[in-house]
């Protein structure tokens, strides 16, 4: 296994030199690695993805555990700022997504499959750290690693003599999860064996990438001819890396069927659609008193001469008479009252047919006019990295609701764009923008 994984590592570090465009600065990254045997995988790669200002990946690195053991990454990086995305503990290339030319949403950590569930997720660690190369940088900043799996190690005593081929069961527990963000899936059920001693005591652990909900535990075993399941108590999973511990006796509860055909999707709680009612004033831009002003009801910010929001009565056009054209670098955005704790239905829909001109909707829970709700609450609701050219008309939020935080008082639904000069006819087109509660 060692021998793969290492050969493994130094194919993908061929694979990023064969490019012709590398150059740069040799420079020097202190890594904060973790010590517990646990969490630090001998066998594994360290991943390094390079993303540009853009968020595309730029340049991929892959470095065996042997090159790790200073603590000291010594490798070239291209002039400028970038940042860059370190993911530790993979065992195998199947179970990272992203690469070259590809953006930071698009780098995910995933769990394999087989036979129908999911195997133990490997132990991963990410950090993103941003950085400014220069020709005098030589030593960076240290990386500092999180942990993105959670480990829970299973101690059964007393199992019947009488039950064999015993089984873990562990769902839902998401089948990826994005590099940054959380997760938009609670689908998986990972299965794994519990070996058991003549002394009837069983142990094993699972390991789950973090779940973002509550989980079950259940065992599976063979008696008399018959296999049945038990649910294993399981308290919700504590905030710390270290390992919970399952201790205790085979479960007396009465047999019980786990539901992997229904499994819970509690990382979205919302379900259904909008009472058809539109809080948005003017979310088609049909009504716009003054051209020379922004849309009625709306907010529009000009970067200087270089910025113009066009009123398209022609094509292309979505919802009513007319939509409009963002061009250079702005921002429009509408601000509506909310109810705490009520799920809505956002619809933004964008057409952007310029391959080069970048946009990103960027809306935000607000307690106040003034006030926005930390990062953490607005994440889920802003692209998390420029967006360029759509297929025709699409809706952003395609599938996806949302539940107003409890400190909310107000929704700002925003969309920028990021033209670095202002080229006209240029830009994105935006129409029926509405948000509706679910009733």
């Amino acid at each position: 296994m060692r021998v793969f994984v290492w050969l493994l590592c130094i194919i993908a570090i061929s694979g990023c030199q064969h490019k012709g465009d590398i150059t740069g600065k040799l420079v020097d990254i202190p890594l904060s690695l973790p010590t517990r045997a646990d969490i630090m995988d001998s066998d594994s790669c360290l991943q390094v993805f390079v993303i540009d200002r853009e968020e595309v990946i730029c340049r991929h690195y892959v470095f065996n555990s042997r090159q790790l053991k200073s603590g000291i990454l010594s490798t070239e990086l291209p002039l400028g700022r970038y940042k860059l995305a370190f993911i530790m503990n993979a065992r195998t290339s199947k179970e990272i997504e992203g690469g070259i030319n590809q953006t930071l949403k698009d780098i995910r950590l995933r769990l394999l499959e087989e036979n129908g569930y999911h195997t133990n997720a490997s132990p991963f660690l990410t950090a993103l750290q941003s950085v400014y190369i220069t020709d005098n940088t030589t030593v960076l900043a240290p990386v500092q690693f999180q942990s993105r799996a959670k480990t829970l190690q299973v101690h059964l005593s007393n199992i019947p003599q009488d039950a064999s081929h015993l089984k873990l069961k562990l769902f839902p527990v998401p089948a990826s999860i994005p590099f940054s963000g959380k997760p938009n899936t609670s689908r998986a059920c990972i299965l794994h064996p519990l070996p058991t001693l003549p002394t009837g005591e069983g142990h094993a652990e699972l390991v789950t990438l973090t779940p973002e909900s509550a989980i079950q535990l259940f065992i599976e075993y063979t008696r008399a001819g018959q296999t049945a399941h038990k649910r294993i108590p399981l308290n919700n999973l504590n905030d710390t890396d270290e390992p919970v511990q399952v201790i205790g006796d085979f479960p007396s509860l009465p047999d019980e069927e786990p539901d992997l055909e229904n499994l819970p999707d509690n990382d979205n709680p919302c379900t259904g659609h909008g009472n058809g009612i539109n809080l948005l004033t003017n979310g088609s831009f049909e009504q716009w008193s003054d051209t020379h002003k922004s849309p009625d009801g709306w907010y529009f910010y000009r970067d200087g001469k270089d910025s113009c929001a066009i009123s398209i009565t022609d094509h292309p056009v979505l919802d009513g008479q007319q939509s409009v054209r963002l061009e250079g670098k702005t921002y429009l955005y509408q601000d509506i009252e909310i109810t705490p704790g009520q799920c809505y239905e956002i619809k933004m829909h964008v057409n952007a047919p310029d391959g080069d001109f970048s946009w990103k909707y960027y809306c935000y829970w607000r307690k106040n006019k003034s006030t926005a709700l930390p990062k953490e609450y607005n994440t889920p609701i802003q692209a998390d990295c420029y967006l360029k050219q759509t297929d025709g008309w699409i809706n952003v939020f395609e599938g996806k609701n949302f539940k107003a935080p409890e400190q909310a008082k107000l929704l700002r639904v925003e969309i920028r764009t990021y033209g670095k000069s202002r080229v006209p006819g240029t830009g994105i087109y935006i129409d029926k923008f509405s948000v509706e509660a679910i009733e």
